[in-house]
C-alpha cells in the first residue's frame, strides 16, 4: 500500500505563460486595441485579457479554451472579461491547415451541453493564415472568446 501523499503544495499548470508575450503577439494585441479605443470613442470601456499558452497539444489546447469559457479563479469568474484572446504559438497540430477549423467545428458541437458556451460566450478563430485585415486574422493560431 502507499503512503498518503501530500499534495498541499502542488500548483496545477494549464498551460498559461507567466512569461511575456512573444513580441509579434504584443504588438498585434496592443494595435487591436488602439483600433477599438478609437472607433468606440476612446471610452476606455475594452475589456480584453491577452492570454499565450504554452500548450503543445490539442488536450492543452481544449483545456485553456476552457479555462477561458468558465474560469476558475474566483475573481475572473465573478467578472469575467469581455473578450479574451489565447494564443497558441507552441501547438505545432494547430499550423496543420485544417486543424484550426476543426478545432471550430468541435467547439461548435459542445454548444448543446454547455450553459455558457454558444450563448453568452462565442469563439472566434484567430488564424496567421487569414488576410492582414480580416477579423479573423491573428499573429499565431489562436481563439477570441467573446462574452455577450
Amino acid at each position: 500500500m502507499r503512503p498518503p501523499v501530500d499534495l498541499s503544495e502542488v500548483v496545477v499548470n494549464y498551460g498559461l505563460s507567466s512569461e511575456p508575450p512573444p513580441s509579434n503577439v504584443a504588438t498585434w494585441f496592443q494595435g487591436e486595441a488602439a483600433k477599438k479605443g478609437s472607433s468606440s470613442g476612446g471610452g476606455g470601456g475594452d475589456d480584453s485579457v491577452l492570454r499565450v499558452s504554452t500548450a503543445t497539444t490539442m488536450a492543452g489546447v481544449l483545456a485553456q479554451l476552457w479555462e477561458g469559457v468558465m474560469p476558475r479563479d474566483e475573481t475572473e469568474a465573478l467578472a469575467p472579461p469581455q473578450q479574451v484572446y489565447i494564443f497558441f504559438p507552441q501547438c505545432e497540430a494547430l499550423a496543420e491547415p485544417d486543424m484550426l477549423s476543426k478545432l471550430v467545428d468541435h467547439l461548435e458541437t459542445c454548444k448543446d451541453v454547455c450553459d455558457h458556451f454558444g450563448s453568452s460566450v462565442m469563439a472566434f478563430p484567430l488564424d496567421p493564415r487569414a488576410p492582414l485585415d480580416h477579423p479573423a486574422y491573428g499573429p499565431v493560431p489562436g481563439i477570441m472568446l467573446r462574452r455577450f
